[in-house]
């Protein structure tokens, strides 16, 4: 299965498993006007991924020279450990399409949050050969891979009023709206983290 038909398959199982849990929402008294409204509860669904990952170097530590003078060329092993924290997305981009939103919406409740913080930590325990007039340097990496997609999950009005909750402000009227776990809307974009780990760096 390729990669397309892989991300239309998550798409399809999405949006089954949301339209059936639509039916466990009661209807709620909304202080709102629009005829949608988004939710942080708003699912964040990939419909679209570059074909090609890149590597975001988080980490670089010292930089070793194999002297060009020697006569044998180098076996190298920094032989210490790194720690590294990081976002699981970077250079990420939210659009509702003028959709109101309750709540912090945020595209990660499908596969985690976005935003969230992370950290990687490397043991650079091997041993790498270097030609001799090459440097070496460990580097703590992440490989990302940029992923766009919708959000899926609104509420919508019914068209009848209804009355506010104590809670609420005053006792004024509001509006009824139900969930519609089917339903779609805005964009996100981002460069997400596809795994992480250590290697050496060499050049010359």
């Amino acid at each position: 299965m390729n990669k397309n038909a892989k991300i239309g398959l998550r798409l399809a199982l999405a949006a089954v498993c949301l339209a059936t849990s639509a039916f466990a929402y009661a209807n709620e008294c909304l202080n709102e006007s629009a005829w949608q409204v988004g939710k942080s509860t708003s699912w964040a669904i990939p419909t679209q991924q570059a074909a090609n990952t890149w590597d975001d170097w988080i980490w670089r530590g010292p930089i070793f020279y194999c002297t060009a003078t020697g006569k044998n060329n180098c076996t190298y092993a920094w032989g210490q450990s790194n720690t590294t924290g990081y976002t699981w997305s970077v250079g990420l981009s939210v659009s509702t399409s003028n959709i109101p939103v309750i709540g912090k919406l945020v595209p990660g409740n499908a596969s985690g949050s976005y935003t969230r913080q992370e950290s990687s930590t490397v043991s650079y325990t091997w041993s790498q050969t270097i030609s001799k007039g090459y440097y070496v340097q460990p580097v703590n990496v992440v490989r990302r891979r940029w992923t766009s997609g919708v959000f899926q999950g609104m509420d919508q009005r019914t068209g009848q009023s209804c009355v506010l909750g104590p809670s609420e402000e005053a006792s004024s009227d509001g509006n009824e709206y139900w969930w519609n776990g089917s339903a779609t809307y805005g964009y996100w974009a981002g460069n997400n983290e596809q795994m992480t780990f250590g290697q050496y760096n060499v050049w010359r």
